[in-house]
C-alpha cells in the first residue's frame, strides 16, 4: 500500500463520517457488491434504494457513538478507524474523493472532485501533485473496473449534478 492510502487508514476516515447535512453523500453500492458482502459473512442490513433504483443502493449510516456530532458508515470500525469492508468496498468508496457525476443538463457524465479541502490527503498537495495523483489514482481504476461498462449497467450510480464540484475528466 502507498503512503498516501496508508495515511488515509491510519489517520483520517473523514470519507466515513459525515455530519448532519452531509448524510446525503453516505457511499452508494450496487447489487453485486452487496452479494460479495454477503459472501463474505459481513452483510448488515443497512442498504436502501438509491434514487429509487432496484440495483443501486446507499448505505444507512449511524449515529457516532464516539462523536455526537457525526454518523458514520456502519462497515467502520470506531475503535481502530479501520473498514471492515475494506478489501472487498465499493467502487463508490474506492473512488472517493472523486464521484461520477451528471453535468447540468444530464447529457454527460464526468469524472468531479468537490474541492480538495473534502479529504485530508489531497488538501496538503499541491496542485502539481494532485494533478499527478489524479491521474495515476483515475487510471489505475479505470484499469480495474470497466467505468463505462459500470455506467451502462448501474447508471443509477451516477450522483446528480452538485455545484460545488469541478469536472475532471468527460466520460461520456
Amino acid at each position: 500500500m502507498d503512503k498516501i492510502h496508508n495515511r488515509c487508514l491510519t489517520t483520517c476516515q473523514s470519507c466515513c463520517k459525515f455530519s448532519k447535512d452531509e448524510v446525503y453523500y453516505a457511499p452508494i453500492v450496487m447489487d453485486e457488491e452487496i452479494a460479495k458482502i454477503k459472501s463474505d459473512g459481513l452483510y448488515k442490513k443497512v442498504f436502501h434504494p438509491f434514487k429509487k433504483s432496484k440495483n443501486v443502493f446507499q448505505i444507512s449510516l449511524i449515529k457516532s457513538k464516539v462523536s455526537k456530532d457525526l454518523f458514520v458508515c456502519p462497515y467502520l470500525d470506531e475503535n481502530t478507524q479501520m473498514c471492515i469492508i475494506y478489501n472487498i468496498r465499493p467502487f463508490d468508496c474506492k473512488f472517493w474523493p472523486f464521484i461520477l457525476m451528471h453535468d447540468k443538463e444530464r447529457k454527460k457524465v464526468f469524472i468531479a472532485h468537490f474541492n480538495k479541502k473534502i479529504c485530508q490527503i489531497t488538501d496538503v498537495m499541491s496542485n502539481a501533485k494532485f494533478k499527478e495523483y489524479l491521474i495515476k489514482y483515475i487510471d489505475n481504476l479505470v484499469q480495474q473496473k470497466n467505468i463505462s461498462e459500470l455506467i451502462n449497467k448501474y447508471p443509477d450510480m451516477i450522483w446528480d449534478y452538485e455545484p460545488d464540484t469541478f469536472m475532471i475528466k468527460e466520460l461520456s
